[in-house]
Order: C-alpha cells, then structure tokens, then sequence
C-alpha cells in the first residue's frame, strides 16, 4: 500500500512538473503573438490608413511607398508565424524523421548565428518511435538554444547513436560552462527541466556536466521499446 501511495505522488508531481512547462511555453507563445506579430499587424493597420489618406489626396508616391512599407511589415509577420509553428511541431520530423530534421535544423541556425555544429548519426537502419525523436529533436534544439544564448561558444558536436537497447544523443560544447546546481533553481532553465521529466517517462535518463570555464555536456539515454504513454514497441 505504501508503495502505491509512492507512486501515486510521484505521479502527481510529474503531471504538475509538465503542467508548469505547458504554461511557460503557452505564455512564451502568447508573447510571441502579442508582442511580435501583434505589433506588426498594428503598423499593417496604419500603413493602410495612410495609404488610404494619401491616395484620397492623390499623393500616389507617399500612398506607394506606405503600401511597400506594408507588404513589407506582412511579409515579416509571415515569418514569425512560420518560426512559432515549427517550434512548436517541426514539420521536417514528421516527414523526413529525425537525422533529416535535425540536420535542417542545424542549417538555419547555422545561417544565423556564429556557431561551428558538428553532428554525427550512428543509429543506422534502427527504427525510433515517434514519442522518442520528439524527446531528441526537442533535447538538440535546446541545447543549442542554451548555447547560443548563454555559452559563448565557438563550437558544438552532437552525437546520436545507439547501443543497449538504447538510443543516446549526446551535446556538448566549448563554451564558458555554468554551475549545475543551479538547475534546480525555481522558473530556471525550463526547458531543461522539461526535457529530464519526458525522458524519465520514457524510462529514460538525462545527465549534464558543467562547471564554469569548461564548456557543458548534456547526455540524453532512452530505451527504444518505451512511448510516451508507455506502450511497448518491441
């Protein structure tokens, strides 16, 4: 009986756990919208009125040149609302599976930011659930997420590969390292946080080492016959 009481608050700890990240990333989306493209819409809005004012006086250069201003502001919002959707399921996984999509994804942040990404795949022919490239996709992403943003890094490798029944994605990088006992710190580092619940519901580990000056690497271990709601594929 002890036991099942055990596990009961286990359970409920973990629905809170994911309950907590669902919000955090509900209100980043929320932002995203009301800040970013919300304000953009704004400036569609009155690029319009002007335009309007001007073509009623007959000013066509200013009506022209507000009109340019306003394909360029909805082109703009276009993109973010193509950036909030493949953040939130990108479609590359969906279509070609992991080692495509994520080697798309290391394309775009390549062209955008400074960062030398090394990736190798040494999973072959195995087959991996969809719950389990989710969990990796997302594990890669924010890592170099965390890297671009804090880590001053000139490099990064990641390494897929499996073994043991086992698929393991494997991150590090050269940059300044941090202190790792500072995860547990109350509204830090989320996503990570996220990441260590899904992998411990596929019957999965994650362990990072870090210390500051020393660069950081993060290890995500889950065993392919586990799903998210702990059907067996084998």
């Amino acid at each position: 009986l002890s036991e099942i009481k055990a596990a009961e608050k286990r359970i409920r700890s973990f629905s809170q756990k994911l309950l907590s990240v669902r919000e955090e990333e509900k209100s980043r989306l929320s932002a995203l919208l009301h800040h970013e493209i919300g304000s953009m819409a704004v400036g569609i809005v009155a690029h319009l009125n002007a335009a309007e004012a001007d073509l009623k006086k007959k000013d066509f250069n200013r009506a022209l040149a507000s009109m340019k201003e306003c394909r360029r502001l909805f082109i703009q919002s276009a993109k973010q609302f193509r950036k909030a959707a493949i953040e939130l399921r990108p479609p590359d996984l969906d279509i070609l599976g992991l080692r495509a999509a994520l080697q798309q994804h290391f394309l775009r942040i390549r062209s955008k930011a400074c960062l030398d990404i090394r990736f190798t795949d040494r999973t072959g022919t195995v087959q991996i659930s969809p719950d389990i490239q989710t969990l990796l996709f997302r594990t890669a992403q924010e890592c170099l997420n965390n890297i671009i943003k804090h880590a001053r890094a000139r490099r990064a490798w990641l390494n897929l590969s499996v073994a043991h029944g086992q698929v393991r994605l494997s991150a590090r990088d050269d940059g300044k390292g941090f202190d790792v006992n500072r995860l547990t710190e109350p509204r830090k580092h989320l996503g990570l946080r996220a990441i260590n619940e899904m992998a411990a519901a596929l019957g999965g580990s994650l362990d990072i080492a870090s210390k500051p000056g020393c660069g950081a690497k993060l290890v995500v271990k889950i065993p392919l016959t586990q799903t998210l709601n702990g059907r067996n594929n084998g």
